[in-house]
């Protein structure tokens, strides 16, 4: 069986991971008296790799609904929305029966929503009540 080893000049390890993950670009020097890295000219590469975009931020930003009415962010409009969104589908499926399969799912994942907004109630009473 055939070892491979690596020569010894090959990594520095007493240097840290900076000088073995980028070789032996030396950082520019700081120039005199204190700068924190806020005030430093250079970004580090994290941040300039972090905020490019991905294919999952565009689906989230095409798949995200508008949110035009702010009192959906009450519970109690939010379950209205719910209830009448519900009444909406069900009755879709009704008129369309090639559709309803689908519908029917949909309908299913409001009956979630309206689960978890019943947890949600439940557990801000326990909270309320101590």
């Amino acid at each position: 069986m055939n070892k491979t080893r690596v020569a010894a000049g090959a990594f520095a390890f007493e240097r840290g991971i900076e000088t073995i993950v980028h070789g032996e670009d030396r950082p520019a020097p700081l120039p005199p008296g204190e700068v924190s890295p806020a005030f430093s000219p250079v970004r580090p590469r994290l941040e300039q790799l972090y905020p490019l975009p991905t294919y999952e931020d565009y689906l989230r930003a095409e798949i995200a609904p508008l949110l035009v009415e702010a009192g959906l962010l009450l519970p109690y409009r939010f379950g209205q929305a719910i209830a009448s969104a519900r009444a909406r589908l069900l009755a879709a499926a009704a008129r369309e029966p090639r559709h309803a399969r689908l519908l029917g799912r949909a309908v299913d994942v409001l009956d979630g929503q309206k689960d978890n907004l019943a947890l949600l109630h439940e557990y801000r009473m326990a909270l309320m009540q101590g």
